[in-house]
């Protein structure tokens, strides 16, 4: 009698083990950072490691005309030189065309290092061109659109994937600084003087 009381329950815990072995198992709910970006939010970059969020659709704070006060120690124009809106390529000018027509409202190497330090940034399109937005940490920002340059020999090259924009700054006897661009690269470095390549003024308040 006692065997088969224990028989018994040895099957009882064989059959409870069992249902509970069919069990269906439940999805762990997946944990949500307070901090963290929707999905429908564009992720910038400073360059220093800090990334901002910006949750509103990145083409309705791009200023559309004039200078645009983002935080910096100058006002940026919102549009190339020869442009009518931020999406236009505008002109291209040598460095020395540059720097005669446009003297002190020509950035220095100095302003654009100090827009991608102080601005958060991204590769993105505005209007269906490709360029680079710079977000200023008071919310207003400004586009410059990849319009590639041209060679000293007069061709062409790299339009809707690089961008490259004159400073005032001279670098040695045929080069000086720029600020160029492309999907994986914003950087301030030189370039030949009679390349030809956008031109963006700034205002000094």
């Amino acid at each position: 009698m006692k065997y088969l009381s224990f028989l018994s329950f040895v099957l009882s815990i064989a059959l409870l083990m069992g249902f509970s072995a069919c069990e269906p198992t439940v999805p762990e709910t997946p944990s949500v950072d307070s901090g963290g970006a929707s999905s429908d939010s564009t992720s910038l970059d400073n360059g220093s490691g800090n990334t901002g969020t910006d949750t509103t659709n990145p083409n309705d704070d791009i200023a559309k005309s004039g200078y645009v006060d983002l935080g910096l120690s100058v006002k940026w124009s919102a549009v190339n030189v020869g442009a009518d809106s931020p999406e236009d390529y505008g002109d291209f000018y040598e460095f020395e065309e540059a720097v005669s027509e446009f003297g002190n409202n020509l950035p220095t190497k100095a302003h654009y290092e100090e827009l991608i330090k102080k601005c958060a940034w991204e590769w993105t399109t505005y209007n269906g061109v490709y360029g680079r937005r710079f977000l200023g940490a008071n919310g207003n920002s400004v586009f410059f659109p990849a319009a590639g340059g041209r060679f000293c020999d007069g061709t062409l090259y790299i339009e809707g994937t690089y961008g490259g924009y004159w400073s005032s700054t001279a670098y040695a006897s045929n080069t000086a600084w720029r600020l160029i661009f492309n999907p994986e690269r914003l950087d301030v470095d030189k370039g030949n003087r009679c390349d030809a390549q956008s031109v963006r003024l700034i205002r000094i308040e």
